[in-house]
């Protein structure tokens, strides 16, 4: 998907929406997440950021499959 659409969709979204791009790094986030996190964590890896086991699972998770579909 491409990141400007991607960053559309997600700034329509009412709920905070994080975009990871694929080197893992936290490429954009919509305004109801940076109200919530910061911006000073943009383009960090996820596990800097996200540190909770389940969240991190998750993102590797899809990291996983995109990798699959790629490859």
């Amino acid at each position: 998907m491409d990141l400007d659409f991607a960053r559309q969709i997600a700034q329509a979204i009412t709920g905070p929406v994080v975009l990871i791009d694929r080197a893992a790094r936290i490429a954009f986030a919509n305004e109801p997440a940076n109200e919530f996190l910061g911006t000073r964590w943009l383009n960090r890896h996820y596990l800097s950021v996200f540190r909770q086991p389940a969240i991190a699972e998750a993102v590797q998770a899809c990291i996983d499959v995109q990798k699959e579909r790629t490859c």
